[in-house]
């Protein structure tokens, strides 16, 4: 319940003006303020709603950017058959349980959520890297051959 009041306090705060839904209230600004209304001074337990409240929707698009590209880079790695497609497929399984680890912590603080963001960057470009680059033969006007790779 002390959660509950909690984030409807810190989206209250975002709610405020319109630069705050569009910048947030600051990062930390959560913690000095939540001491007025609360007992103590209280973080947000949710990673998104954190987010949103303290970096608003400019940082939580930042954020989601983040997800959805790590998400794209280890899907296509995964569904390709290369040797790196296991340790792609491991690195989805871990982020969706981060996903749903971020709903009630703030996750974002944990070293290894940042390690799995730059794993699935690593393995995406060692997977493009062992790629053949393909050649297609194109004719120009003049019927003379152009090599040159696919696009």
């Amino acid at each position: 319940e002390q959660r509950m009041s909690m984030n409807s306090f810190a989206l209250g705060m975002l709610l405020d003006s319109p630069i705050s839904v569009a910048l947030g209230i600051g990062v930390g600004t959560f913690l000095v303020r939540s001491g007025e209304v609360f007992a103590t001074s209280l973080i947000i337990h949710n990673t998104f709603i954190w987010i949103i409240v303290e970096l608003g929707i400019v940082g939580f698009a930042f954020l989601a950017g983040i997800i959805v590209v790590s998400f794209r880079n280890c899907l296509k790695v995964a569904w390709s058959k290369t040797p790196d497609a296991a340790i792609a497929a491991g690195v989805v399984c871990a982020l969706v349980s981060c996903l749903g680890w971020f709903l009630g912590t703030e996750g974002l603080w944990h070293r290894h959520v940042w390690f799995l963001f730059i794993l699935s960057e690593a393995v995406y470009r060692v997977c493009v890297a062992r790629q053949p680059v393909r050649i297609k033969h194109q004719l120009r006007g003049n019927g003379v051959p152009v090599y040159g790779p696919v696009v």
